[in-house]
């Protein structure tokens, strides 16, 4: 049943990925325009990420990534409280691993699909702090803080299951090599 990504780059020769995670959310009539973005649907409205998901399983994506999780990690970021930030990384996992089972159970397995990889995604420390840095990487922190940051995300959505983890988006060499 699990895929890696080898067997599904052997068999298929290519991977299909997700699309956007918040035009897609729009589509179906959430509500973006906050601080939070997608993270606020994910936090009030879960049945709509999960929606998403199944959308892009049945477009074909052989692999997606969670609900936007870099917004969370440290202390209040975006002004979320740190356990529920921890709660809201670990639960956007846990929404893509419901709407795969559930769409292999109803559609994939039957029609010989790939079973698709959670691709847990960890952005830059900047984008947590929601000021703009992620964008310069000069966020006057030590290596060792932006290590603990990275370490904590990459525990939590590993031990949520995901099957792979994606550091992206790094725009400062520094934070690059302590990853």
């Amino acid at each position: 049943m699990k895929s890696t990504l080898k067997q599904i780059l052997d068999r298929q020769g290519i991977l299909v990925l997700d699309g956007s995670m918040g035009t897609a959310l729009e589509n179906l009539g959430a509500d973006l325009n906050n601080k939070l973005w997608t993270a606020r649907v994910l936090a009030d409205r879960p049945e709509l990420v999960k929606e998403v998901h199944i959308q892009y399983f049945r477009a074909g994506a052989d692999a997606a990534l969670p609900a936007v999780t870099s917004l969370f990690a440290g202390p209040y970021g975006n002004g979320v409280q740190p356990r529920t930030g921890r709660s809201l990384i670990t639960r956007a996992v846990q929404v893509f691993l419901d709407a795969r089972q559930e769409w292999w159970d109803a559609e994939g397995k039957q029609a010989g699909r790939s079973w698709p990889l959670c691709l847990a995604s960890a952005g830059p420390y900047g984008a947590y702090l929601a000021d703009g840095s992620e964008y310069k990487g000069h966020y006057g922190v030590s290596a060792d803080t932006l290590r603990d940051f990275h370490r904590r995300r990459a525990e939590l959505l590993w031990q949520a299951g995901a099957d792979v983890l994606l550091f992206e988006t790094e725009p400062s060499l520094m934070e690059a090599e302590v990853e």
